[in-house]
């Protein structure tokens, strides 16, 4: 049987389990489901992020490079959570290889990976 939880739930369970919660690319609520960025952050505030997938390129239906990587960055940052590299491949885009991104330099800091990694038992 197939049900939903609130992602404050899943949350909930993630830190339980003694897991990180990560917001998958926020830039994707604003252009899908319409939901703008003041909600998006209130959504990380109250699902307890550790961090969010802020190194993300959006390719919308027509094919239009959304590049919102800085903005979502800078977001984690005021909010004191790590940022995530998105690399996942959906599709053949010109703008994604079929794993990272193309012409797009992202590093993750000492200080940024030592917060992905504070608190996990590996």
């Amino acid at each position: 049987e197939k049900f939903s939880i609130t992602p404050q739930e899943a949350s909930r369970i993630i830190h339980n389990a003694g897991g990180k919660v990560v917001l998958a690319h926020p830039v994707c609520y604003k252009y899908e489901d319409g939901i703008d960025e003041a909600n998006i952050k209130k959504l990380i505030v109250d699902m307890n992020a550790d961090g969010i997938e802020a190194n993300y390129l959006y390719v919308d239906s027509n094919n239009r490079l959304i590049n919102e990587i800085d903005k979502w960055n800078q977001i984690a940052e005021k909010l004191n959570v790590f940022t995530t590299i998105g690399s996942d491949f959906h599709a053949y885009d010109k703008h994604h290889p079929t794993i990272g991104f193309t012409n797009i330099k992202i590093n993750i800091n000492e200080e940024q990976l030592s917060k992905i990694f504070q608190g996990l038992k590996i």
